[in-house]
C-alpha cells in the first residue's frame, strides 16, 4: 500500500504523510519509505528478480492496526 502510494503521488510523499495515514510509528514509517526509495533506486544493481529477471506479484494482504484485511491487487504488466 505504501509503494503504491508513493508511486501515484505527482511530488512524492513525505514519511510523516504517510505515518498519519497509515498509523504506523513515524519510526517505522521512515524506515520502511527509506528500504523503499533505495529499492527504486536506478543504480542499485539490476532488477529485483535476480540474474536479470523479472519480480512477479499477483496479490497481496495488509493488515492496518487489528483491522480487517484489506487485498491489494496487482495490475499485471504485458
Amino acid at each position: 500500500m505504501v509503494v503504491y502510494l508513493m508511486c501515484s503521488s505527482k511530488k512524492g510523499m513525505s514519511a510523516n504523510q504517510i505515518h498519519r495515514m497509515i498509523g504506523v510509528s513515524y519510526k517505522s514509517t521512515w524506515f520502511m519509505c527509506h528500504r523503499i526509495r533505495e529499492a527504486m533506486d536506478n543504480g542499485s544493481g539490476g532488477l529485483l528478480g535476480g540474474n536479470g529477471g523479472p519480480v512477479e506479484a499477483d496479490e497481496t494482504y495488509g493488515v492496518i492496526l487489528a483491522s480487517k484485511p484489506v487485498a491489494l491487487v496487482a495490475t499485471p504488466t504485458k
